[in-house]
């Protein structure tokens, strides 16, 4: 029995220190990247010379008045077109918002100010421009699912929607309040709901999980294709017909749109670069890791960029990312719906990817439909990740401990 060579032996650990070096790095920058998101998600949102101070609430509204560039003109009210909320360097201090922010993790002020009825751009490929699609495509039923959302965002969903949604493709919006505590908030939605035709609540007394709720407002759904969305979520035009016409002709597929982003502070509008020209939706390739069940996004190879042949075709997805589904509901039942086990949000959207994939389905995102969902991003949201490293790593480690030492 014979150990490693010296060299080698000396060669792995260095392999090793360097490793546990680089990943302490990443770990403090991390830590101090959370930092500066919770920072810049609390005070510092509106900034203004310090020497000035606060302004009180009657200067604010002198100040706009006065100042005719402080807020951008539009027709349709402020992010109107899908840009951003400017309130010029206004040191803003609401303390009735304050705690409804950190709540939320978005702007609770600014949603309110941004018109329920705002229109987001048109930012298709070019190419979206010139496909036909059939008359005779079926309707859909719309789920959007809530608990204690911020009343402004989700019924902006609801108007989004409703807005840019053909009228004889859209049967249903069935909103599910699953155990809301905020009175407010039902009562707002009941109103808007009441004066809106073709929208149904359910509402849960007592809140049954993400999972479970999503599933009642599935199983409420008269439509033969229903779709899946958080009640943050704003819709393009002609963000139905693709989707539509790809389960026409793909009755197994589940499918999503291109994702854009709602910015959390000024409630603009993007998606890569809004730019129809240079718009870029096959850089992230999502997958699932079978060990933590966490999803990871790699980059697509520029090789197989290349070789699509029609660049505005699905693109194939492993897993979904899990803010919105839109697939048939026959072939949603028929593989068992949600599991019932599963309460908490998170890792449906891989449950429901790989029992499709099995079952002969297609997962798709479809670049020719395109939302924009609210990211609330915060520095809890970064520890999954360094418990990801922190489980590889042990694994790593465990590896190079016993390949430095083992002996022939």
């Amino acid at each position: 029995m014979m150990a490693f060579p010296l060299k080698v032996r000396n060669l792995l650990k260095w392999v090793l220190y360097l490793y546990l070096w680089t990943l302490c790095m990443l770990v403090y920058r991390v830590h101090d990247f959370s930092g500066q998101i919770e920072q810049n998600s609390t005070d510092t949102r509106y900034e203004q010379d310090d020497s000035q101070g606060k302004l009180s609430f009657e200067e604010i509204l002198r100040a706009i008045q006065q100042d005719q560039n402080s807020l951008p003109p539009s027709n349709s009210g402020p992010g109107e077109g899908g840009v951003k909320v400017d309130i010029g360097k206004l040191n803003i201090s609401l303390p009735s918002y304050e705690a409804k922010d950190k709540k939320h993790r978005f702007s609770t002020f600014i949603s309110d100010i941004v018109n329920l009825n705002r229109q987001l751009p048109d930012v298709r490929p070019k190419q979206c421009h010139n496909v036909i699609y059939p008359d005779n495509l079926p309707s859909i039923g719309i789920v959007l699912i809530y608990r204690d959302e911020w009343p402004s965002i989700l019924l902006r969903t609801v108007y989004s929607v409703i807005n840019n949604t053909p009228p004889q493709l859209l049967k249903e919006i069935i909103l599910v309040d699953d155990g809301s505590k905020d009175e407010e908030l039902q009562l707002k939605v009941a109103i808007h709901a009441k004066a809106l035709p073709k929208v149904r609540l359910i509402r849960h007394e007592t809140s049954r999980g993400l999972m479970m709720a999503r599933q009642a407002g599935i199983d409420a759904v008269t439509a033969e294709i229903f779709a899946v969305m958080d009640g943050h979520i704003e819709v393009a035009p002609h963000w139905l017909e693709p989707l539509l016409a790809r389960l026409v002709e793909e009755p197994k597929a589940l499918l999503s749109s291109l994702v854009g982003s709602i910015d959390q502070e000024d409630f603009h509008f993007k998606v890569s670069t809004n730019d129809p020209d240079t718009l870029t939706f096959d850089r992230d390739f999502p997958f699932f890791d079978p060990i933590g069940l966490d999803q990871m996004y790699v980059t697509y190879s520029e090789e197989y960029r290349k070789q699509r042949k029609d660049r505005i075709a699905p693109l194939p997805y492993p897993v979904l990312q899990g803010m919105m589904m839109v697939m048939r509901k026959d072939f949603f039942l028929s593989l068992g719906g949600f599991d019932p086990g599963m309460r908490v949000w998170g890792s449906e959207q891989i449950e429901v990817s790989v029992k499709v994939w099995m079952c002969g389905g297609r997962v798709e995102m479809i670049p020719c439909s395109i939302v924009a969902h609210m990211f609330r991003y915060d520095r809890w949201c970064l520890f999954g990740w360094v418990r990801l490293v922190i489980e590889k790593t042990i694994v790593i480690t465990i590896g190079l401990y016993f390949l430095i030492n083992l002996e022939k």
